[in-house]
């Protein structure tokens, strides 16, 4: 039976992995072969999982060694090596990284694609004696797992303290449509006036793609964490403007009181009720002027669609939310 259309218990992107993984070396003649001492579950905070496994039919070098996915921008600062064509480890330089941070970028703003990055670590064996150890072995390659493989609580603050000097092993890109029937719900409740909002923790290009699949998203443009600030700061200096000019107003009534007053001592007191009426005038347009001012430059809304990924939003400020609304 095709790969493709075999039935896969689980977890979605764990299923579809498992598929690509079958469809490049049968995984029937790999898991014998190996065992897991310790999975560390995917989490939205962490956005990546582990597990420390072994090759228990490499008598040569059967150490524990890590397996590492998820989100490329929280696990690429953490690798420091990339495995090339040949299965062999080499420097991760600046040129390899931006390679990777495009590739990213354009699978998930052109296609939609989630996109894991999957990295490993591995350790030197352990010595064939205890006290055998050569004098220019970094402390940094010795298996922190040896000895500890029957202790699940000891393997999880290994592997947490492993998390760096990873091995870069390849970028998978997923694409997951929404239902078909998703869009014409959307336009329903747009018709209906409910403002539709999507929350999710993908990568801000794959969030904006996937939107405007929904019809979440029919702006042209779309604005992000920056151009959030950047009106922030603009609402700031219109409230400042806005009081300075209330200031000066005030200043410019107070004279013209002043003014009339003197001049009702000689005309009278028929201008009061005229003056009275320019005044309120006066106070209208220029409310008016400034609410609608603030407002063009407080808000986002209605203007363009807004894209922040889950890191971004624990930065906004209450001004930024303002911004939002």
């Amino acid at each position: 039976m095709p790969v493709h259309e075999r039935i896969a218990v689980g977890d979605a992107t764990d299923c579809a992995l498992l598929r690509m993984a079958e469809e490049i070396f049968p995984t029937a003649d790999a898991r014998p072969a190996y065992s897991t001492l310790l999975t560390i579950p995917f989490s939205t905070r962490r956005r990546w999982m582990l597990a420390v496994c072994v090759n228990q039919l490499d008598e040569d070098d059967g150490a524990p060694f890590m397996v590492v996915k998820g989100a490329p921008e929280r696990l690429l600062p953490k690798c420091s090596t990339i495995q090339d064509a040949a299965g062999r480890s080499v420097p991760l330089d600046a040129a390899r990284r931006r390679q990777i941070e495009q590739t990213q970028r354009r699978w998930a703003a052109d296609h939609g694609c989630r996109v894991l990055l999957l990295c490993r670590r591995d350790f030197s064996p352990p010595p064939a004696e205890p006290n055998e150890k050569e004098d220019d072995e970094d402390d940094e390659d010795e298996n922190p797992f040896v000895g500890i493989e029957d202790s699940p609580a000891l393997l999880h603050a290994a592997a947490t303290g492993c998390m760096h000097g990873l091995c870069v092993v390849g970028l998978v890109g997923m694409v997951d449509p929404p239902r078909p029937e998703i869009p014409s719900a959307v336009d329903t409740f747009r018709s209906a006036g409910i403002r539709v909002f999507m929350a999710t923790g993908d990568y801000a290009p794959t969030a904006a793609f996937v939107a405007r699949q929904c019809r979440i998203i029919t702006a042209d443009a779309v604005d992000g964490l920056e151009q959030v600030l950047e009106h922030a700061e603009g609402a700031v200096a219109a409230e400042k403007e806005e009081e300075s000019n209330e200031k000066e107003d005030a200043v410019s009534q107070t004279c013209s009181v002043e003014q009339q007053q003197q001049k009702q001592l000689v005309d009278g007191n028929g201008g009061a009720a005229a003056l009275a009426t320019q005044e309120k005038e006066a106070r209208l347009r220029s409310a008016s002027a400034s609410a609608s001012g603030a407002d063009s430059q407080r808000t986002l809304a209605g203007r363009s669609a807004l894209v922040i990924s889950g890191p971004e939003m624990r930065e906004l400020q209450t001004e930024h939310w303002d911004v939002v609304a």
